[in-house]
């Protein structure tokens, strides 16, 4: 009777075990495990200024290699929002041959894989963005801090909703190996890629104006890496709120994407 008991106890906790195990690797998932295009919200201006501000003390002091923003046009975000798999856009970080940070802009699909273009099977990826500090908003810029006051007001030309091209799988591929190897190296936790739903991109460029859309790099006080998205127009002018708005909602910013490498594809 009393090894039956031991066997029956034994038993008890080798089952409360299994199921602490099981508990565990499904806390381990990503918190999403598919796409519906509604990713992505809108965020105070003080919020999105933080985080962009954050981002640039980071960089004081090594403004040759700093980039604030890129500035996607409308043609090609609409291009990869054309496939109709497409729920939404993931942007890769990378870095090219000269360590400079790029983002890489891909259409993804529900399932959160990256979608290849109907156009030309090999060119997956957009870049040749417009970047600040070499062509910065002249109006409206989001951020307080300036590490790069001389360059400012580098010479530029009217916006245009064409800019922005498809680049090669190899050189996308090359470019986002080199992010990772570096971000590896300082062994540091670090986001891959970021994706917002075709409903919150689509919404920016609705807004009146927009002939596309910049993408700023920001951090959280805890160094989490963040992105801020907001319309801008022909004069290089950022459509937003002013500083004094406090709400999100109808701010003009936006944040708070699914990340990899919990959302990855």
């Amino acid at each position: 009777m009393h090894t039956s008991f031991n066997f029956f106890k034994v038993l008890f906790i080798i089952l409360i075990f299994i199921g602490c195990q099981k508990q565990d690797s499904v806390l381990e998932q990503p918190t999403s495990q598919s796409f519906d295009g509604s990713e992505g919200r809108s965020i105070t201006i003080k919020q999105a200024e933080q985080y962009i501000d954050n981002y640039a003390r980071q960089h004081e002091g090594d403004e040759s290699m700093f980039v604030k923003s890129h500035f996607f046009g409308r043609d090609i975000i609409e291009t990869l929002l054309k496939n109709p798999d497409a729920v939404g856009i993931r942007i890769h970080y990378a870095l090219d041959k000269s360590d400079k940070p790029k983002l890489l802009l891909y259409a993804a699909a529900k399932d959160m894989k990256n979608l290849k273009t109907a156009e030309n099977k090999n060119k997956d990826a957009v870049n040749d963005s417009d970047d600040c500090p070499n062509h910065c908003p002249i109006e409206n810029d989001l951020g307080t801090v300036n590490n790069f006051a001389s360059l400012h007001i580098a010479k530029r030309g009217r916006l245009n909703t064409k800019i922005g091209g498809f680049i090669t799988k190899e050189v996308s591929k090359d470019w986002i190996n080199r992010y990772i190897k570096n971000k590896e190296s300082k062994g540091k936790p670090f986001v891959q890629s970021s994706f917002y739903g075709r409903k919150i991109i689509q919404k920016l460029l609705s807004t009146k104006g927009a002939i596309g859309i910049r993408m700023y790099y920001g951090l959280t006080l805890q160094g989490g890496q963040k992105l801020v998205l907001t319309a801008e127009d022909a004069q290089g002018k950022i459509l937003r709120k002013d500083r004094s708005y406090k709400k999100a909602e109808g701010s003009g910013v936006v944040n708070a994407s699914e990340d990899c490498p919990e959302s990855c594809p």
